[in-house]
C-alpha cells in the first residue's frame, strides 16, 4: 500500500497488459473489490492509495472516465506518488487529453527519475502524439517574448514605405513558405515547446487598422490581424488559426519643446491548433511617445494581459498557465530616411507574469534592438536581437527552471511598386535552461510575399 508522500518500492505496473486491454473494450459491471473500494473512499476520502488502486480497477474494466476522476483525486491528495501519476498519464492518454498525460508522466520522471515508473513514463510520453498545450506562451514576427511583441499595441513598424500609421485605412497581407522547427507555438503563449516538433509550412496573415475617427485632436477605430499555418500532415494538430481583434485610440499635443502622442490600445487573441481551442488574451496597453526631433521619438509603455489556457494540466496549482502579466518598458526609434541605416531601435522591459500555476509564474527583464539598412534603394536588411533573463521564484523543483531567452533575426527585402514587396528572412529563439524539460529552441528560415495599402 501506498504512504502518504513516499513513492512505492514494487514494481511498477507498467502498460495494461492484453487481458486489461480486451475487458477495457467493454464496459462490465463493478467487481465485489471495486465496491469494497468505493466503500472505503467513501468513508475516508483522503486515502489516496485507496483512490488510486479503485481507478486502477477502473481502468481494467474499461471505464475510464471513473478511472480517470479517481485518479484525479489520488495525485490531488499524494502529490509524491509517481505510481498515482503513471496511471492518471495512462487514463488521461486513452482518453486523448495528452496535455494533461504528458504533465503526469513528466511528473513520474522528476518524483522517481531512477525508477522503473520513470523509464515506462518515457515510453509513454515519446507515443503521445501531440503536445496541446504543455511547456510552451509566439507567433513567427508577431511575439518575440519581449517588448517588442506589443509594437501592435504601442507603436508602428518602420520600414522604409511605411510612413507612421498616418492614413485612415492600414491593409497588410503576407503569405509564407517556410521551415519551423518548433510548431507548437500559438500568439496567445509566453514560452517555447521542450519538445521540438519541426515542419515545412505554409502560412498566411493579414492585419488591418482603420481611422475610423480621424482629426487633428483624436484618431480612434478598429484593428483586426489574423494568422494561419498548415504544417505537414503528421503535425497537422499544430495548423494554427489566430484572430486577434481590438481597439485604438491616439491623439498628438503640441508642448512646444516636444510633441506628445498617448495611445490606447486593446486586443482579444483567440488561437486554435488543428481546430481545437487552445486558448485566449486579452490585452490592454498604455504609452506616450516623445517626438523630440523629426528622427528622434522615445515610447514609454505599460501593458497587461490575461492569459487563459484550455487545458490547465494535472495540478492547476503548478501547471496552469492562466494568469496575468504585466510589462513596463520603453523603447528608442531613429528615423532617417535619407541614411542608408535609415532606422535604429532599441527598448527595454520588465515583466511579472503571475500565473495560477508555480511552474510557469516568473519576472523577467529584457533588451531588444532593431536595425534597417538600405542596401539600395528598394532593398532594405533588417537586423533584430535580443536578450531576457527569466526568473521563476516558485518553481517547486530541481534544478531550477530560470531561464535565459535569446532571439536573433534577419530580413532581405525587396520593395516593387503598388505596394508589393518579397523578402527572405531567419529567425532564431533559444530558452536555455538547467532543466531539461525547459530547455528549447526554435529556427525559422523562410520566404514570403507582402502587399501594402
Amino acid at each position: 500500500m501506498l504512504g502518504s508522500g513516499l513513492v512505492r518500492a514494487e514494481a511498477p505496473p507498467g502498460l495494461l497488459d492484453e487481458s486489461a486491454k480486451r475487458s477495457a473494450r467493454r464496459l462490465e459491471a463493478p467487481n465485489p473489490l471495486e465496491k469494497d473500494l468505493e466503500v472505503r473512499v467513501g468513508k475516508s476520502p483522503k486515502d489516496g492509495a485507496a483512490w488510486r488502486m479503485l481507478g486502477r480497477l477502473r481502468m481494467q474494466r474499461g471505464d475510464w472516465e471513473g478511472a480517470m476522476e479517481a485518479l484525479e483525486r489520488a495525485v490531488t491528495l499524494d502529490q509524491l506518488s509517481a505510481a498515482a501519476f503513471f496511471d492518471y498519464g495512462q487514463a488521461a492518454s486513452h482518453l486523448g487529453h495528452h496535455a494533461a498525460a504528458r504533465a503526469a508522466l513528466q511528473r513520474v520522471q522528476s518524483i522517481a527519475p531512477e525508477s522503473e515508473y520513470a523509464s515506462q513514463a518515457e515510453s509513454l510520453i515519446e507515443e503521445l502524439p501531440a503536445e496541446d498545450g504543455g511547456v510552451q506562451q509566439a507567433s513567427y514576427e508577431l511575439r518575440t517574448f519581449d517588448g517588442s511583441n506589443l509594437r501592435p499595441l504601442i507603436a508602428p513598424e518602420i520600414t522604409d514605405e511605411e510612413p507612421g500609421w498616418d492614413d485612415a485605412l492600414d491593409v497588410r497581407l503576407d503569405l509564407n513558405a517556410q521551415y519551423n522547427s518548433n510548431v507548437t507555438l500559438a500568439p496567445s503563449s509566453r514560452e517555447l515547446s521542450g519538445r521540438q516538433r519541426g515542419s515545412a509550412q505554409g502560412m498566411g496573415s493579414m492585419s488591418l487598422r482603420w481611422a475610423a475617427i480621424d482629426s487633428d485632436v483624436l484618431r480612434l477605430g478598429p484593428s483586426f490581424e489574423t494568422d494561419f499555418t498548415l504544417n505537414e500532415r503528421n503535425l497537422d494538430q499544430y495548423d494554427l488559426q489566430s484572430y486577434r481583434p481590438g481597439l485604438w485610440a491616439e491623439s498628438l499635443f503640441d508642448t512646444g519643446p516636444v510633441m506628445v502622442k498617448p495611445r490606447v490600445a486593446y486586443i482579444f487573441d483567440y488561437d486554435e491548433f488543428g481546430g481545437k481551442r487552445f486558448g485566449e488574451r486579452h490585452s490592454l496597453a498604455f504609452s506616450a511617445s516623445a517626438l523630440w526631433t523629426p528622427v528622434q521619438t522615445t515610447t514609454w509603455y505599460y501593458s497587461i494581459d490575461n492569459n487563459n489556457i484550455a487545458e490547465d494540466g494535472v495540478d492547476p496549482s503548478q501547471t496552469s498557465q492562466d494568469g496575468w502579466s504585466n510589462t513596463l518598458g520603453a523603447v528608442h526609434d531613429f528615423v532617417n530616411r535619407d541614411l542608408f541605416w535609415r532606422s535604429f531601435r532599441i527598448g527595454s522591459d520588465f515583466q511579472n507574469v503571475n500565473t495560477d500555476g508555480d511552474i510557469y509564474r516568473f519576472y523577467a527583464s529584457s533588451i531588444y534592438s532593431q536595425s534597417i539598412i538600405v542596401l539600395t534603394p528598394g532593398l532594405n536588411l533588417k537586423l533584430r536581437g535580443g536578450y531576457a533573463y527569466r526568473n521563476y521564484p516558485d518553481f517547486p523543483e530541481s534544478p531550477s527552471r530560470n531561464t535565459h531567452v535569446l532571439r536573433a533575426g534577419a530580413e532581405l527585402r525587396k520593395y516593387f511598386d503598388d505596394g508589393l514587396s518579397a523578402a527572405l528572412y531567419s529567425n532564431y529563439d533559444r530558452f536555455a535552461s538547467r532543466n531539461d524539460h525547459f530547455d528549447s529552441e526554435r529556427f525559422i528560415n523562410g520566404a514570403m510575399m507582402s502587399w501594402e495599402y
